[in-house]
């Protein structure tokens, strides 16, 4: 800085350490696989926290990253295309036709970590086998929206405590508290 001024700006860096894989999930890129795993993990999340609204929150947030990697990253459908396919009421069936030739996976991990007052929070990794994409345009989607993209990971942002994404965005991984 040239001169002092009276404004302080902290950075706080918090080192994250990972108790063991709390659990592991390989899903093939199909609905009902989807469906499946978001019983499975709104069922993790009622056994290890008891408060409904942000099991409700984390559990939105999961399946809107979820149909991510299967939509965006394993099924590799463009977002005016998806745009197109809604306005058109073929989503539905493009998705169940196009899964069919789909052999990718999805991997999801669930990570528990707790802080120093003893709070747990639930790390969770949901990663495709798709091109990824460039996740500078993220900046572009938080905001009042006219198109049917990016409002999933709107509200996903909104329901958790941080959302963040690999280089090569193909990876994102959302913090919850438990």
């Amino acid at each position: 800085i040239g001169e002092q001024e009276d404004d302080i700006t902290f950075i706080l860096l918090n080192f994250i350490s990972f108790e063991e894989i709390t659990e592991r999930r390989e899903i093939t890129t199909k609905l009902d696989a989807i469906e499946a795993s978001n019983e499975w993990f709104f069922e993790l999340r009622e056994k290890w926290c008891h408060d409904n609204g942000l099991n409700a929150k984390a559990s939105l947030a999961f399946n809107e990253l979820l149909m991510n990697a299967y939509e965006h990253g394993n099924l590799g459908i463009n977002k005016s295309q998806k745009h197109q396919l809604i306005e058109k009421d073929e989503y539905f069936t493009y998705l169940s036709d196009h899964e069919k030739e789909c052999y990718k996976k999805i991997n999801i991990t669930l990570h528990v970590s707790s802080n120093f007052s003893g709070e747990k929070y639930l790390f969770t990794s949901i990663e495709d086998e798709g091109e990824g994409f460039n996740t500078a345009i993220l900046s572009s989607i938080f905001g009042p929206r006219k198109s049917f993209n990016g409002r999933g990971i709107f509200m996903s942002k909104r329901s958790t405590l941080g959302i963040y994404y690999n280089t090569k965005g193909n990876l994102v991984m959302f913090v919850t508290k438990l």
